[in-house]
């Protein structure tokens, strides 16, 4: 059965909405799965410098002796921010894997349908070209001379309604599969996101808890006691020095002592076996006996001369 003129014109303005619509897609597409790469690169670099600083506060926390609670602290600080680079690189591979993946193969699937498309047009253009001849050669020669190119126009329509009706189930399948994609892909890419970023939140509120442990009066406990030590007195011992030089009461303030890299402070004791003043660390003040030693010494010497 051959076309008209009008049915020629409605497939070609099928054909080409059909090309327009796989270019668009095509190019948006194509812009999407650009995007998404970069943020999952992006990321990447972002999980291999939240690596870097792990390493560098492990390699800190290793070297540090004299911030006991900052080392501590830096140590599970380190560990948990390492568990947030963890999971974004499970976030990098699930949006490799789901996300950018999937839109990058529609560039096969757009090339694939171009050529479907090609194959179409290709057919209608021969079909029209065949209706051009069988109507020249009626022009010239009437009656049953055309018979042959009318039969080749009869085959090239039937092929030309057959990639036309191809192309729109093509069409409509194209649609249909790139609707369900998109819908599936981005879905995918908002949940990947949500599930990094709730877990991630989790681990930063314990960094928080980290960092906040830090004691910067223990640590600079810690830091003096070790300065002192490095000249071979211990706190006591200079605090007197320079109570004695100046003529003031000698009142020790701590008999803080620094042991296998950890400070301890305890009871000391003197020749004479007592007990001195155990130090608190929240005031810095010695408690314990208050008692004059040297005044009780004087009283018994009065009393043995008398």
């Amino acid at each position: 059965m051959l076309r008209n003129t009008k049915e020629f014109r409605v497939t070609e303005n099928q054909t080409k909405f059909s090309q327009n619509r796989i270019q668009h897609v095509e190019k948006y597409f194509g812009l999407f799965c650009d995007t998404l790469a970069s943020i999952t690169r992006k990321n990447a670099r972002l999980r291999d410098k939240g690596d870097l600083l792990s390493k560098h506060l492990m390699e800190y926390c290793e070297a540090e002796k004299a911030n006991v609670t900052t080392r501590n602290s830096l140590i599970k600080f380190a560990e948990n921010y390492s568990a947030i680079q963890d999971y974004r690189d499970a976030q990098i591979n699930r949006l490799d894997t789901k996300v950018v993946r999937p839109l990058a193969c529609y560039g096969t699937i757009c090339k694939n349908m171009k050529s479907i498309v090609k194959t179409s047009v290709a057919s209608h253009s021969k079909e029209w070209k065949q209706k051009q001849q069988l109507d020249k050669l009626k022009e010239k020669a009437p009656g049953d001379s055309h018979q042959i190119a009318q039969t080749e126009l009869e085959r090239a329509t039937h092929d030309a309604v057959h990639y036309s009706h191809a192309l729109e189930a093509e069409m409509e399948k194209f649609e249909k599969e790139k609707i369900i994609e998109l819908k599936r892909t981005l879905a995918n890419f908002v949940k990947i996101e949500m599930a990094f970023h709730a877990r991630a939140l989790e681990y930063y509120a314990k960094c928080a808890e980290n960092i906040y442990a830090i004691d910067e009066s223990q640590d600079l406990e810690e830091f003096s006691g070790r300065l002192l030590a490095t000249g071979g007195f211990t706190r006591q011992e200079l605090q007197g020095t320079m109570m004695s030089s100046t003529g003031g009461y000698d009142q020790t303030i701590g008999t803080g002592t620094y042991r296998s890299g950890e400070s301890t402070f305890s009871e000391e004791r003197d020749q004479d076996n007592r007990p001195r003043r155990q130090y608190n660390r929240n005031t810095d003040i010695m408690y314990g006996d208050l008692e004059d030693d040297d005044t009780e010494d004087d009283d018994e010497e009065a009393n043995r001369l008398r």
